[in-house]
C-alpha cells in the first residue's frame, strides 16, 4: 500500500474518534475493521496484548491477511502498537530514539503534518514502518 494513503488513514484512526475503534480500559485498540482498511483486504486478528506498567499503557495487535498476494506470493501482516505515556516528553524521547537509530538508513523519511513527530521507513520489499507521536501517544 502507498504510504501517502496509509499514513493519513492510520493517523486519523488513532488520533481522532474512530467509529469502529475498540476501547480497553478507556484506551484505544486497533479494531479488525480498521486493520482491514489499512491492509486493503480481509484479515484476521492473530494476537492482542494490553498491559500497563509504570504509568505507560501499551496495546499491541497482529493482523494477518486471509489470502497470499498473487504478485509477491507473500502473506501480509500488520503489526500495530499504541503506546500512551505519562508525559508528552516521554513519548517524544521514545520517537527521537527511533529517529536517531534509523535516520541514516536507506528508505528512511521524516514525515510532516502528522502529529508532533513522524517517520516512514521501508526497504520497499519486505517491510514498511510508520511511527508517529502526538502529545503523549505514540503509534507504530
Amino acid at each position: 500500500m502507498n504510504y501517502l494513503i496509509f499514513v493519513p488513514l492510520v493517523f486519523s484512526l488513532c488520533f481522532f474518534n474512530s467509529p469502529v475503534a475498540k476501547v480497553h480500559f478507556g484506551r484505544y485498540q486497533l479494531s479488525l475493521e480498521e486493520a482491514q482498511l489499512i491492509l486493503g483486504e480481509a484479515a484476521t486478528l492473530q494476537e492482542r496484548t494490553n498491559h500497563e506498567s509504570n504509568g505507560k499503557y501499551v496495546s499491541k495487535s497482529t493482523f494477518t491477511a486471509l489470502k497470499v498476494d498473487v504478485t509477491t506470493n507473500k502473506l501480509a501482516n500488520l503489526y500495530f502498537s499504541y503506546e500512551e505515556y505519562k508525559t508528552n516528553a516521554e513519548a517524544l524521547q521514545t520517537i527521537q530514539g527511533f529517529i536517531q537509530s534509523n535516520k541514516n538508513l536507506k528508505g528512511f523519511e521524516l514525515l510532516s503534518g502528522y502529529g508532533d513527530r513522524a517517520f516512514y521507513h521501508s526497504d520497499n520489499e519486505n517491510f514498511c514502518t510508520i511511527i508517529a507521536c502526538k502529545s503523549n501517544i505514540l503509534i507504530r
